[in-house]
């Protein structure tokens, strides 16, 4: 049996709002968080694949793992710890209480430790086409429009309270 793995995460988030007037707002927000594997840790993950000559688990050494999951390409290496980002602008108007329309704008960068290629090997618990896919970093950019109308009215006696 293997024993439990150490994994190391990290985060950090942040924001700023600012009223302009009563019915506009704005706010900047963007966060960071990272997650990293031991040594072991490493292995094992990496060891789900089968690996050909001249694959490299970072910071360590060729593997050979039989795994089922699929077949690294020559001169990969396989890390599964990883960096994401994010930033993002929303502006908010309020032209009457309780009636809200929002417009946010959303960068977010995924930054990935793997490199190279893996072809799969499609199993009842792996359900990925057999191809070959691409280790790579990711961004996407992304635009949310929405209406919110809040019709509910709470007040203390409504929940059961006295109000002192």
């Amino acid at each position: 049996m293997t024993q439990l793995q150490l994994t190391r995460g990290w985060g950090f988030q942040g924001a700023f709002n600012h009223n302009w007037d009563p019915y506009w707002s704005s706010s900047l927000f963007g966060g960071i968080a990272g997650l990293s594997y031991n040594q072991t840790s490493k292995q094992l993950y990496c060891n789900t694949y089968v690996a050909n000559a001249g694959v490299a688990i970072r910071g360590g050494s060729v593997t050979s793992g039989g795994g089922t999951g699929g077949t690294f390409g020559a001169g990969s290496i396989c890390d599964p710890g990883f960096t994401i980002s994010e930033i993002g602008l929303v502006t908010r108007w309020t032209p009457v209480k309780n009636l809200t329309f929002s417009a946010e704008v959303l960068y977010a960068y995924l930054k990935t430790n793997m490199s190279g290629t893996i072809t799969s090997t499609p199993s009842s618990a792996l359900l990925l086409a057999a191809t070959t896919y691409n280790f790579g970093n990711n961004s996407t950019t992304s635009l949310n429009l929405r209406v919110q109308r809040n019709s509910l009215r709470h007040t203390n006696a409504s929940l059961g309270r006295s109000g002192k």
